[in-house]
């Protein structure tokens, strides 16, 4: 789904500490805490933490969670098997989104930049990235998220032919489904389908819609940047969007497809948003920029630039596993000590470990 590109920090939960609960105060001081962080500041923030992992926090949006409620309370008046095709749909969609977002995340950090955050909302997932501001890295960052899906696609295709025997299937109308539902004769065709499913919809909906916050916007951006330079290509790109999220407002009003005028309408601000953003920066940004990733960026110089910027960058990286290993292994120590001060008392630790778990939470006193 849309990759959130923030060159500066901002964007969906920049600059948010760790949720959870902090010691002493107990579940319900904990649970007061987690609620007062899920709902502050921008509206676009308010998300509960479900892990992380691989240094990369994954969080749900509160909307999100409402949307799959009243999904779930609209099957009530059906059968077990309304039920079961929605809950399928929003499995494969819980799934394929993060295995997006991923390969955002991933790629970005394969060129070179840092990405550290996925945000679950209602129209599908934000993944924080800051590829260095280069196009090449721009466009392989874009196509880190839909490439996943791409690649999903055979193997999918395959599943629910295998399940099925019916390859109508697989090639499919999208504009009727009767057909598809009335092949599905067993609960693991219906969730081999849902995935297929939501896996076209996914790779279509990013790619082909040329604008922001979509793929497709940040594909045609890297490529007329590459050709123009980056503040040109965002201006350009910016009112092909507009004239995109209008004409998808007006197939999904035809249509009365509510979700599609959800996405029509974020679209629609995220690029009224960027357009102001470049107007009050007006052209000096546009020259300013022009080294680092347009025409003028095939000067010797100009390359020797950014290949420190990208130096520059994969150290700082490198940096913050070593800085994040450290605070596992110390964490893990810690665990360790407080089980052994639990199962044999405070006399049992040695001079050496009572040091270090005082030098330990002084260091977490002092964050």
């Amino acid at each position: 789904m849309p990759r959130w590109r923030d060159q500066d920090g901002s964007g969906p939960g920049r600059g948010y500490g760790p949720y959870g609960g902090g010691g002493g105060g107990g579940t319900g001081g904990s649970w007061r805490d987690a609620m007062a962080r899920a709902f502050r500041g921008n509206p676009l923030t308010w998300a509960f933490p479900l892990y992380t992992a691989w240094g990369i926090r994954v969080r749900i949006h509160v909307f999100f969670i409402l949307m799959m409620v009243f999904e779930f309370l609209g099957t009530l008046s059906l059968n077990n098997l309304g039920f079961t095709y929605v809950a399928s749909i929003w499995l494969s969609m819980c799934v394929l989104v993060l295995l997006h977002e991923y390969g955002h995340c991933f790629t970005c950090r394969r060129v070179g930049g840092e990405a550290d955050d996925i945000l679950m909302w209602p129209l599908g997932g934000l993944a924080s990235c800051r590829p260095p501001h280069d196009w090449r890295a721009d466009l392989w960052t874009t196509i880190g998220g839909p490439g996943v899906n791409a690649a999903l696609v055979l193997p999918l295709g395959a599943t629910v032919y295998f399940l099925t025997g019916r390859w109508e299937t697989v090639v499919f109308d999208p504009f009727n489904l009767q057909v598809v539902t009335g092949a599905l004769d067993s609960y693991a065709a219906i969730v081999a389908w849902a995935f297929y499913f939501s896996n076209w919809m996914l790779l279509l909906f990013n790619v082909l819609l040329p604008m922001y916050p979509m793929d497709g916007g940040r594909i045609l951006h890297a490529i007329l940047w590459a050709r123009m330079g980056h503040a040109p290509a965002t201006r350009l790109v910016v009112r092909i969007g507009l004239g995109v999220a209008i004409a998808l407002a007006v197939f999904a009003i035809v249509f009365n497809t509510t979700r599609l005028i959800g996405l029509a309408i974020f679209g629609g601000i995220t690029c009224w948003m960027e357009m102001q953003r470049q107007a009050m920066m007006g052209d000096a940004f546009s020259d300013s920029e022009s080294w680092r990733g347009g025409p003028a960026a095939e000067s010797p110089e100009a390359r020797r630039a950014i290949a420190q910027q990208n130096r520059e960058s994969e150290r700082q990286r490198k940096q913050r596993e070593r800085d994040n290993a450290r605070v596992a292994a110390e964490q893990s120590e810690v665990d360790r000590l407080l089980d052994k001060i639990r199962d044999h008392g405070m006399q049992s630790l040695s001079p050496k470990e009572r040091k270090f778990l005082e030098a330990a939470t002084k260091r977490r006193r002092g964050a």
